[in-house]
């Protein structure tokens, strides 16, 4: 074809039908590989006669050939519409220029080209941008002037094909509750993957998903960020309370909803190595334990140029530590490691670290040494209470005459660590923070390897239980820093400290707070209260009861220990004690000394004062002081009055004085009482002037026995 051309009605090329109704088909049944017929060209138009000749014959004859080539031609051309089948050999490759195609299409009738069958394009294939078709047919195709992306309709939404950005700005849904997002990967540059399939290499750059999002079943899977930079997960920002987020496991219908965990990932955590034997200068306090020989070898070393070998002398062979070891603290969570190695023959090598003062050996790893190749033996534990050091202790067996080798035996205390990953909870903005609930199952555990704090701050920190148990396994301290330290048990109820489950009880120590080293300051003082009385009640008293009676109940004590102060529940008795370079003294200032007894001590009838005499202890008398009355007989015969008073409960010992004077009147004076005899539960006393005396007479004495 030269230039345009206008095609009306039908023009046939080849196995190519073009229809005039404004490109409305172009149909080819022609095979991919086959080449269309090649047309023959048109025959020239006849001139016409001239009316004033005759034409000669063989004129005549060449015109009506022409003619009949030109109808043959024409019926050729226009026979039908319907594609002539054309074997793929028999037909050439035929181009078509549509750019000289010219559509004279009628107003208001859509455009469109149908190929069936397959269009193959050797260069480039451009499509105008435009916005997302209104109503899409199954399997269309369009250039998004929006997101700059190929799209395809799948029968519900078009699918973008991915690209350069992670903008899906038309990705909207006409037929379905949600949008799917299949396979959206990044090809060459920086960007998001999103795929159904096995995760794909991590992609850098922004990805904001906006509204709400539902993820379906997550199985085995996991969400993790790129490189070294921190992975957030934020709720947007917002000018009043912002939106909240919520981590929850799936419910269930059936059985336990699943487990939730959060965690840091694994740290390769250092510390401080506080034991390292490296044998370079000496056997760095190793052993032999039972019959074998050790030396320091340069056969082998782990690093440096020494190892210490050890050459076995019977089947069981032992290295040991020479005791101490090394210091701990209890509490701290210490890793141990040995590296060994074979000389001739791999043996089983068993080792473990002791700890001195309590606690049961930490067992390492057992290891087959190797002729080849150093290998390590590593325990993880940490110190117990009680516990002051740590040694170690390694055997096996072996031949006679074998050697094994150790070398970089090491303990590292981990919890002076500082490379250590840290769950924070709330540690920066969080005002209220709960864990757990009242109505759960099981209980709720927190647990701290180097220990746990517990810190409100100003504020009140309240334990709410149903019992509260708390066991330390090495001195502990409950302590206040500036204000007062209250236990308080329920109503009628008792509070006490219980005993060791095994072996002897602890001391229970409570102590006042110390002053503080800023300056002179004293020391707070240990106050024991009973509680206050309600209305008409008695308040409470501060009592010391034993489990059992004992001569050393309660004491009091001096800076050195020593018993200043002691109650004797068995005997029922109050010491003050003193040394023998200090005396105590027992002062009593503004205050009588008061001795009451309940019955008092018994009088026997006195002797040597004659006929009919009698005695009586006065009422409110006491073992200890008291006073008595003494009548004389009749007859004359009334000389000494020799009177027996009996204990009501007998010393310890006898008495070292006792007093006895007159009482009221001076003529009991002038009987001159004295104590003739005494023991430990009674003692006797006479008249000394016996002169004098009247019949059926009383005389009244006082007595003050001091034991």
């Amino acid at each position: 074809m030269q230039g345009k051309q206008s095609l009306e009605g039908v023009q046939r090329i080849g196995g190519l039908s073009v229809v005039s109704d404004g490109l409305s088909s172009v149909q080819s049944t022609t095979p991919a590989n086959a080449s269309p017929a090649v047309p023959s060209p048109a025959a020239p138009s006849p001139k016409p006669a001239k009316r004033s000749r005759v034409l000669p014959a063989w004129l005549w004859l060449s015109a009506l050939a022409i003619l009949v080539l030109i109808v043959g031609a024409s019926i050729f051309f226009l026979r039908t519409n319907t594609p002539t089948e054309l074997k793929a050999e028999n037909v050439p490759i035929t181009s078509l220029p549509l750019g000289d195609l010219a559509s004279n299409t009628p107003a208001n009738t859509t455009e469109n080209l149908q190929i069936n069958g397959q269009l193959q394009v050797s260069d480039s294939l451009l499509l105008a941008p435009r916005l997302q078709p209104s109503n899409p047919l199954l399997g269309e195709l369009y250039f998004d002037t929006n997101s700059n992306r190929l799209a395809y309709y799948n029968g519900q939404e078009f699918i973008q094909v991915g690209g350069s950005t992670t903008n899906i700005s038309n990705a909207t849904n006409t037929t379905v509750a949600s949008t799917a997002i299949t396979n959206v990967t990044n090809q060459t540059e920086s960007g998001v993957e999103l795929q159904a399939a096995a995760p794909g290499t991590p992609q850098t750059g922004n990805f904001n998903i906006s509204g709400t999002g539902t993820v379906g079943t997550l199985t085995a899977n996991t969400v993790q960020g790129s490189g070294s930079g921190t992975f957030s997960v934020v709720t947007p920002q917002s000018s009043n309370i912002s939106n909240a987020m919520l981590i929850k496991t799936g419910d269930s219908s059936t059985t336990a909803a699943g487990n939730l965990t959060i965690d840091t990932g694994s740290s390769v955590i250092d510390g401080d190595i506080i034991t390292h034997k490296t044998f370079e200068t000496g056997m760095d306090n190793m052993l032999s334990w039972f019959t074998t020989n050790i030396t320091r070898s340069t056969a082998q070393a782990h690093t440096g140029s020494y190892s210490l070998a050890e050459t076995g002398t019977a089947p069981n062979w032992g290295v040991i530590e020479l005791l101490p070891g090394t210091n701990v603290i209890p509490g701290h969570q210490y890793y141990f490691s040995i590296w060994v190695r074979a000389d001739t023959v791999p043996r089983t090598i068993t080792a473990s670290a002791a700890w001195v003062g309590a606690g049961n050996p930490v067992p390492l790893n057992s290891i087959t040494d190797s002729t080849s190749e150093w290998r390590e033996m590593t325990g993880l534990a940490t110190a117990p209470a009680g516990a002051t050091s740590v040694y170690f202790r390694i055997q096996g067996l072996a031949a006679t005459g074998e050697t094994h080798y150790f070398d970089d035996i090491t303990i590292t205390d981990l919890s002076s660590s500082t490379n250590i990953a840290t769950l924070n909870v709330g540690a920066n903005n969080a005002k209220k923070i709960t864990i757990g609930n009242l109505t759960q199952i099981g209980s709720t555990s927190i647990f701290g390897g180097s220990g746990i704090n517990l810190n409100s701050g100003a504020a009140t920190t309240t334990i709410n239980a149903g019992s509260l148990n708390a066991i330390a396994g090495a001195n502990s301290s409950i302590q206040t820093s500036g204000g007062a330290l209250t236990l308080t048990s329920a109503e009628t109820a008792t509070w006490g400290v219980a005993t060791a489950v095994s072996g002897t009880g602890g001391d229970l120590t409570l102590k006042a707070g110390n002053g503080s080293t800023s300056g002179t300051n004293n020391g707070g003082s240990l106050i024991l209260q009973g509680g206050n009385a309600n209305a008409g009640g008695t308040s409470g008293q501060v009592i010391v009861r034993p489990q059992a009676d004992s001569t050393t109940i309660f004491q009091i004590q001096n800076s050195a220990s020593t018993p200043l102060f002691m109650a004797d529940s068995t005997n029922m008795r109050l010491t003050v004690t003193g040394t023998n370079t200090v005396f105590s003294t027992l002062i009593l200032n503004d205050s009588h000394f008061r001795s009451t007894q309940t019955t008092a001590p018994a009088i026997a009838t006195p002797a040597n004062c004659g006929s009919a005499p009698s005695a009586v202890i006065t009422s409110g008398s006491t073992d200890s002081a008291g006073s008595l009355t003494i009548t004389t007989g009749t007859g004359g015969s009334s000389t000494s009055c020799d009177t027996t008073v009996t204990f009501q409960r007998p010393y310890a010992a006898a008495p070292k004085s006792i007093l006895v004077v007159g009482k009221t009147d001076a003529a009991s004076a002038a009987r001159q009482p004295y104590i003739v005899s005494e023991t430990a539960s009674s003692f006797t006393m006479s008249f000394a002037n016996s002169a004098g005396g009247a019949n059926a007479t009383s005389y009244q004495f006082s007595y003050w026995v001091i034991e």
